[in-house]
């Protein structure tokens, strides 16, 4: 046997075994967290289609989808059409749709026809027909405006989409079976769901998601795993060189052509073996060695399952932390011009994403809308649901300046889908700014606190409703409250208290409210500063379980 040629076969084949278990590694992780991430897309897409739904009714959309195929094939007149485009109503839902679009980052959102005696007759030709153009716009909300097809367009798609559409449109239900498109935005995720009005489907509702962190992913995810084989490779080819060499092969040789020799004659008694003492370091050197490939082999099992699960929930928790950054507001004062309120908020998460959000804002000059709310769960899916949560109530608040219709609303939009079987708890309130009336509503969230000019801080105890998307169809009662000038509204999530130190004893109703009458209530940042400094001092050293979030409001009114 030849020294030479067992160290280049052991090298060959150690370099060609991590060759293929970096390639299988790679593989495998790329097959299974692009699924993942496709999934999670495709439902964010579905959610977010579902959401657009909510803006207009079916004799609505039915009506504009009849006109724009009459504009498509010029049978509608220009002043028609121009009535359409600029009605009130249109206006205001392309607006709404184009905020949904902005605070979702979405690509596209769009409302359009397919005439399937169009589809049909044209089937036989191909797609690569120019006058096949079977799909007519009634309303596209394009990320490039100066690219946005107008009412009354028509266009051909991709033949992916021509047939899924078609799909939906002939059974009136969606296909959540993820479609993908690679343009030149890169990987996208699409949603379609049908209008259906009466059994028969009126229009179709597309939503285009941009994937734009996923080959980014799968790019990091395969140079971390080829650096890491490398190295492990290069490891290994030192210790043969440093080890192997001196410990094993001269050994192996040696005791290979003492084996050659006894094989040619089995009478001869070899002189070399007990000289060299073999015998316990070499059953040990092999012991050895096979834990070490038994320990080799299960430390790149462990990496691959380590390096896939570290870039899914990477990749979770990038997507929810850019969710929450853009949907919450985070900019104070928010309203530098308005001098008859001041308004402070925070929120500050038991994990990377909560699943707690606050909101407010102007419907009009004269009503502040403000939200506090808690979603079930932690994580990406509480942070996904957080967001749509958060849209569909500032979007329906611009349609009713009543609370108790506004949750009605939403709640049953929430319930359309919910397989996950999430919900959450909301407070939602509108001030009247000029004479500082409330009206609020509650669904299952805390009691809200008010402070009285020269008062105390005092529980608001309203009716509570059941949770949003715990049940459709539910109703919910609303009440009004007034606050003068001075005056201080508190609203919170449970994380405030039940917040738990290392004795599980909870921070408590009684203690929240001391902390709020402790400082100057006016000092609203201050306010909210102090209540956090309390509970980190009750709850010390013991982790944080749940997020905790605090909105409060300073009424000045004309005094401002």
């Amino acid at each position: 046997m030849n020294k030479k040629g067992l160290s280049r076969n052991f090298v060959i084949t150690l370099v060609s075994l991590s060759a293929l278990l970096t390639i299988a590694m790679v593989v495998t992780g790329i097959f299974e967290y692009r699924k993942s991430t496709i999934e999670l897309y495709t439902d964010f897409a579905y959610q977010v289609a579902n959401a657009v739904e909510g803006h207009f009714t079916e004799d609505e959309i039915e009506a504009w989808a009849k006109a724009a195929n009459l504009a498509a094939k010029g049978d509608l007149p220009e002043e028609k059409k121009a009535e359409i485009v600029n009605d009130k109503k249109f206006i205001e839902i392309k607006e709404h749709l184009e905020n949904l679009r902005k605070n979702t980052n979405a690509n596209d959102i769009l409302i359009f026809y397919m005439d399937m005696n169009v589809l049909n007759s044209y089937t036989e030709a191909g797609y690569e027909s120019n006058s096949w153009r079977p799909i007519c716009y009634v309303m596209d909300c394009y990320m490039h405006e100066d690219e946005q097809y107008t009412f009354g367009d028509s266009s051909r798609f991709l033949p992916s989409f021509i047939d899924r559409t078609k799909s939906i449109i002939e059974s009136g239900k969606c296909d959540y079976t993820p479609l993908i498109s690679n343009g030149d935005m890169g990987y996208n995720a699409n949603a379609i769901v049908p209008v259906v009005k009466d059994g028969k489907t009126v229009a179709c509702v597309s939503v285009e998601i941009p994937m734009s962190k996923l080959q980014e992913s799968i790019n990091r995810f395969i140079i971390q795993t080829v650096v890491i084989s490398v190295v492990l490779v290069l490891l290994l080819l030192v210790f043969y060189v440093v080890i192997f060499n001196k410990t094993l092969i001269k050994p192996i040789i040696t005791i290979a052509g003492e084996a050659d020799k006894f094989a040619k004659n089995s009478e001869s008694i070899s002189e070399v073996l007990p000289d060299i003492k073999y015998n316990n370091e070499i059953g040990t050197l092999a012991e050895s060695l096979y834990k070490l490939e038994v320990d080799v082999n299960e430390y790149i099992k462990n990496i691959t399952a380590i390096t896939a699960e570290k870039e899914r929930i990477g990749a979770e928790l990038d997507v929810a932390k850019k969710i929450q950054a853009t949907s919450l507001p985070s900019i104070f004062p928010p309203f530098p011009e308005r001098t008859d309120f001041d308004i402070f908020a925070s929120m500050d998460p038991a994990k990377e994403v909560g699943g707690d959000f606050y909101d407010f804002y102007l419907i009009d000059d004269d009503h502040l809308a403000l939200t506090i709310a808690d979603v079930s769960g932690k994580g990406v899916p509480a942070a996904l649901f957080m967001m749509i949560s958060k849209t569909l109530l500032k979007n329906q608040s611009y349609f009713s300046k009543s609370p108790k219709e506004i949750l009605e609303i939403v709640n049953n939009q929430l319930c359309e889908n919910n397989e996950a079987g999430m919900f959450v708890t909301v407070w939602l309130g509108i001030l009247e700014l000029s004479t500082g009336k409330v009206i609020a509503a509650n669904a299952g969230h805390e009691f809200p606190v008010l402070y009285k000019k020269d008062g105390q801080f005092e529980l608001i105890k309203d009716k509570h409703g059941l949770v949003l998307a715990g049940m459709e169809n539910l109703k919910y009662k609303e009440y009004e409250f007034t606050v003068s000038p001075g005056d201080v509204l508190f609203v919170y999530t449970d994380g405030v208290p039940e917040a738990t130190n290392a004795n599980d004893e909870l921070f408590g109703t009684d203690r929240m409210l001391k902390a709020l009458n402790e400082v100057e209530a006016s000092d609203i940042r201050g306010l909210l500063g102090h209540v956090r400094s309390e509970i980190d001092d009750f709850v010390q050293d013991a982790p944080q379980f749940d997020d905790i979030t605090m909105l409060t409001v300073l009424y000045k009114g004309n005094e401002g």
